[in-house]
């Protein structure tokens, strides 16, 4: 049995999220990258869509890989705002 996971690429940068659901050889495409299981694949796109729905209500350019899945998985509460505030001022202060 594997374990699902979602792949998150954002900016060249890759961070995966755990899931609940669990395939066997059956469930894995021949060379074991894809997922082929229907009820899987179904479940999964649902999730991906909403996760989808809630990112492009956000600007998220300038974040990482790890703050968009800190996002995903925690909520607005996730992200320390301070944390984030002061990277977007070293990089306005890198520019000038």
């Amino acid at each position: 049995m594997y374990v699902v996971y979602i792949r998150v690429t954002h900016n060249r940068h890759v961070k995966y999220i755990r899931t609940s659901w669990m395939v066997d050889d059956k469930g894995l495409s021949r060379d074991k990258q894809d997922v082929i299981d229907p009820f899987v694949s179904e479940q999964t796109s649902k999730v991906i869509a909403w996760y989808y729905s809630m990112l492009n209500r956000l600007d998220t350019q300038n974040w990482t890989a790890k703050e968009i899945v800190d996002f995903i998985q925690f909520g607005k509460d996730g992200i320390s705002f301070s944390k984030y505030t002061r990277k977007h001022i070293d990089k306005i202060s890198l520019r000038e």
